[in-house]
């Protein structure tokens, strides 16, 4: 038994009724969270921007999966959900799932008062907003503002 039947199965991905009003409300502060995090980035405060990224992330993949009528309980079936619905099909590139794992594990390191690398920083927003253009093509949304500044083009050096 796979990853996605075993989390049907122990409940931890649960059928759920798309709900449209929801799903735009979550998309919309999935957006804000991402401007937030574009803007901390800019101002080089990368932990709050990590924390942003992995909120808009999360809540923009947890959409997609409810969209198609499911319902996580933790990150693990919500990996599970979107590894068996969307990267297997080919509509979504695994690289995402790690990256939202980096993005978690960051946050969890941040909130217990550890400093992040500009690095790690700069993959996890990539990342998030890689994210926010799947879910633009899978919910068909053009009012989402274009996703085209990417962060680390200026000419900023990074060890």
């Amino acid at each position: 038994m796979d990853a996605f039947e075993s989390c049907l199965r122990n409940g931890r991905l649960k059928r759920v009724e798309a709900d449209p009003e929801k799903i735009d409300k979550e998309v919309r502060t999935a957006i804000a969270e991402l401007s937030r995090a574009r803007g901390c980035y800019a101002d080089g405060n990368d932990e709050e921007c990590v924390i942003q990224s992995y909120f808009a992330m999360n809540r923009v993949l947890r959409v997609l999966l409810q969209r198609l009528g499911y319902r996580d309980t933790n990150v693990y079936s919500l990996l599970a959900g979107l590894d068996h619905l969307y990267v297997q099909p080919g509509r979504m590139e695994n690289h995402l799932l790690e990256i939202l794992k980096l993005a978690k594990d960051q946050k969890d390191l941040v909130q217990d008062g550890a400093r992040c690398g500009r690095k790690e920083t700069r993959l996890i927003l990539s990342g998030a907003e890689e994210t926010m253009e799947v879910a633009r093509e899978e919910l068909a949304l053009g009012e989402i503002p274009e996703l085209d500044t990417q962060p680390g083009t200026s000419e900023e050096q990074v060890d």
